[in-house]
Parts: C-alpha cells; structure tokens; sequence
C-alpha cells in the first residue's frame, strides 16, 4: 500500500503541470519495443470515438481507436504515433506526446477463455501505468427490430444501462464477430456504434478489416512493471487529480510546498468521466 501511494504522489507531481496550468492531457505512448504477445487477430476495427469533456462548455475532443479481435482475446487501443515516431525517441529536445485526454491512454484486453478484463491506463506522466483485472463486464441489453446501415452492414438496435450511463447501440450480424469497442459486448454481433443517451461518448466504426495475414495482439511490457490497483481506486485518484491536485500533492508530500504552484489549487480540471459509477 505504502508504493502505491507513493506511486500516486509521483504521478499527481508530474501531472500538475500538465494537467492544471497548460488544461492539457497528453500523454507519452507506450513503448513498444518490449511486449507479450496474447493472441492473434482476424479482424480489426477502426473506430472514432467522440467525447464532451467539459460538460458546461461543451467542449469536444476525439480519440483514434483499434478493435483487434482474435479467437481467445479482443483488445481496444489507441492508434499510436508511427514506427519512425518512437516515443522513445527525441525530437527537437521534446519527447513525443499524444492524445491522452478521454481514452487515449486506455488499453482494454478482454480475456473471452477465461471471462476476464484487463485494463491499462496510462496518465499525463512518464512514469509507470496502471493496471487493473476484473470478471468480463457485461451488458443487459434490450434489443428491438429497428435496423440502420452502416459501412454496408445492416445492423439492429440495442440499449442497455452500464456504469452510469444509458447507452443505445448498433450491432451487426453479418461479421463473425460477437464483441465491441471498449467494455462493450454480449450482442449476437459486432458493435460498430454506440452512444449514451447524452452524446456525451460516441464510439463511431470508421473500418472494418478481414485481416489476410494475422496481426498479433500484445501487452506492451512497459518499464516490465505496471502498478496494480483496482477500477474504483484508479477513477477516485482520477477525479481527485481534476478536482485539486495541489492539494493531493502536498497532502502526500508536505515538504513539496512551494515548490508546486499552488495558484493549481483554485483551478478544476474539466472532467466527465466515461464511468459514473
């Protein structure tokens, strides 16, 4: 308990910067020269997500995301910088950065042998992720005859309640695929949309590949290490990090004070959680 925390403090130290002064969220990527390969995949799906982070203001922003779908696991990640654009690299002095806010940092592996979930989440630091395994979510979902295309599939609706947040989506049988983006999944098909009832998160298929030669599906093995915890203690150190992460850090560190900006204090990041609950 002892590391986690300090693991916590380290994480709040670097991100005050970043996250309160600059109201930004990016990211280093994960490294991915050292991995673990899991399985192997015969589809993959592109997909846009849409998401409204700040609530009052509306303010939108987007992440790139892959649906890899193998036989045993189906992984949702980020699309990352290219080969050339290492983040292990530098560039003009600068580290390379990418989206983070919304999922940009989130990798989910879902383990369908062994009905269970993975989650990796990388925040606005270059120290460690976090890592987190729980039973395979499901979704009771209330599936009616309305029917819509999309990217040529004929696809039917669905609804269902999840974490806090009502969702309708839009799945297809004519892929050989029973899963979804995200946590989603459970229908007798392939999920290419989905939206809460706010069109707060949309996850929008923009491609669908039959892939001719496998892709592997990996866990990067990022500095051999994640930090273990658990989903409700990550989202209560998340929103504790919007809400006042001076605060945090000198709560933790009291010997830190005056050498973080504690103007940070009075200023709240926007945050509009995916899970509400």
């Amino acid at each position: 308990m002892k590391q986690f925390f300090f693991s916590l403090l380290v994480l709040v130290v670097a991100s005050v910067s970043l996250v309160n002064a600059q109201g930004t969220h990016k990211i280093i990527p994960f490294s991915r020269k050292d991995f673990t390969v899991l399985d192997s995949a015969e589809y993959k799906f592109i997909f846009k997500l849409h998401f409204v982070r700040d609530v009052k203001k509306g303010e939108k922003f987007e992440n790139d995301l892959i649906v890899l779908a193998g036989k045993d696991f189906v992984k949702t990640e980020s699309i990352w910088p290219e080969p050339e654009q290492d983040p292990d690299k530098m560039r003009a002095g600068k580290k390379i950065w990418t989206e983070g806010r919304g999922l940009g940092g989130t990798e989910v592996f879902k383990n369908l042998k062994e009905g269970k979930e993975m989650v990796t989440v990388k925040l606005t630091t270059p120290s460690q992720p976090f890592i987190y395994e729980e039973a395979l979510s499901k979704q009771t979902w209330k599936v009616s005859r309305e029917k819509w295309k999309i990217l040529g599939y004929t696809c039917q609706k669905a609804t269902t309640s999840f974490l806090g947040r009502n969702y309708t989506a839009w799945f297809t049988k004519e892929i050989p695929v029973q899963n979804g983006p995200w946590k989603f999944g459970g229908l007798p098909g392939m999920i290419l949309k989905v939206s809460d009832a706010e069109q707060h998160y949309v996850f929008e298929c923009t491609g669908v590949e039959r892939l001719k030669k496998k892709v592997p599906i990996v866990k990067y093995n990022y500095y051999k290490k994640y930090e273990k915890t658990t989903r409700e203690e990550l989202n209560k150190l998340i929103k504790w990090m919007h809400d006042d992460a001076y605060t945090y850090v000198i709560y933790f560190s009291p010997q830190l004070e005056g050498q973080v900006d504690s103007t940070a204090s009075n200023r709240k990041t926007p945050y509009n959680p995916i899970e509400l609950e």
